[in-house]
């Protein structure tokens, strides 16, 4: 006999968040501008733009287009984007990125490669949201790690192939599929977690978002590492409404509350034991479960500790308002809470 419940939940941004949805920012589709002492990025579409040129403008523009000159139809379409300011999507920057901003445009050349800003998953309106995947992702490796020592007589060489590449060299094959239906003893039919549902998390409240970098540090100490930065669209604070539901029946036996010690006692090994981050906080209200969430969060979180080997990883990333590290805003990406009634 099925037992179904339904939770409602909020999730709240306690560290930037970013979450990977394959896109970036055009930079022929946006230019920066000041408003009052902040600045931001102003994303717009082409027929904003376009809407706003006279007769004489536009045949210019169509004229650089037609001669297949992209560096040309790039300059001509920032020229005029300063000038008319078209409306669009704002996104906070700092001082730093602004700076950078303007010294890739000065020296840019032929290379339009070089300011390249990755989105975070957001809506149609271009308002960020949380994937319920994301969120699936994090509970699902949580409770994975909460019942490794299921199979405390195997070890990773039992979940590893080899295959020759490249002459001699073998290239080691992770089977983690085989891992996890081990832990859960099935297959997908009896997975518990195909009886929890997690749905996708809608803006809620005032989301803020920013302009970041992603700055690679060594484990255990201030030392940067040679990982080099990237440029990310995240989330810094808002809240975002969504539910999760949980079908209890012969395959799964878990509550709520298992799911929350899972991801709770995971958070505090990962982030705080491993990635040796002593600032973060914990909440431990009885209805509240933490979790890291999307990229750069570190690969502890993605993975059994278990079974790492000599993949545990030796540095994580920690965002950054400039490309050199030398104003971290954070120690490290995608913590959140979700409170649940």
């Amino acid at each position: 006999m099925l037992n179904e419940k339904i939770y409602n939940c909020i999730l709240e941004i306690k560290r930037p968040v970013h979450i990977g949805c394959g896109e970036e920012f055009d930079i022929t589709n946006f230019y920066i501008t000041d408003v009052g002492n902040e600045s931001y990025i102003v994303y717009f579409t082409s027929d904003r733009l376009i809407d706003k040129l006279n007769e004489n403008e536009k045949n210019e523009l169509i004229s650089q287009i037609n001669k297949n000159n992209l560096f040309n139809s790039f300059k001509k379409i920032n020229e005029f984007a300063k000038k008319y300011k078209p409306d669009g999507y704002k996104i906070l920057i700092s001082p730093e990125l602004k700076s950078h901003y303007d010294s890739v445009m000065q020296n840019i050349g032929s290379n339009l490669n070089m300011f390249v800003i990755q989105r975070t998953a957001h809506l149609t309106n271009n308002i960020p949201y949380i994937p319920g995947s994301s969120i699936k992702g994090f509970v699902r490796t949580a409770y994975l790690n909460s019942i490794q020592e299921i199979l405390k007589n195997k070890t990773l060489s039992d979940y590893t192939i080899y295959t020759k590449r490249y002459g001699n060299h073998e290239k080691p094959i992770y089977l983690s599929n085989k891992l996890e239906m081990d832990l859960l003893k099935g297959k997908f039919s009896t997975d518990p977690f195909s009886y929890i549902k997690i749905s996708d998390f809608m803006p809620e409240s005032d989301i803020k978002t920013m302009i970041l970098y992603t700055i690679n540090f060594k484990k255990g100490s201030n030392e940067k590492a040679k990982g080099p930065y990237q440029i990310l669209e995240c989330v810094t604070s808002g809240k975002f409404k969504g539910s999760i539901k949980i079908i209890n029946n012969e395959h799964n036996k878990n509550d709520i509350k298992v799911l929350k010690e899972a991801c709770n006692n995971f958070l505090t090994e990962t982030v705080i034991s491993e990635q040796k981050d002593k600032n973060i906080e914990i909440e431990k209200d009885n209805n509240t479960i933490n979790l890291i969430i999307g990229k750069y969060s570190g690969k502890e979180v993605v993975t059994i500790k278990k079974f790492r080997g000599k993949n545990d990883p030796t540095t994580y990333w920690k965002p950054a308002k400039d490309k050199d590290g030398k104003n971290i805003i954070a120690d490290s990406f995608g913590l959140v809470t979700i409170k649940y009634q």
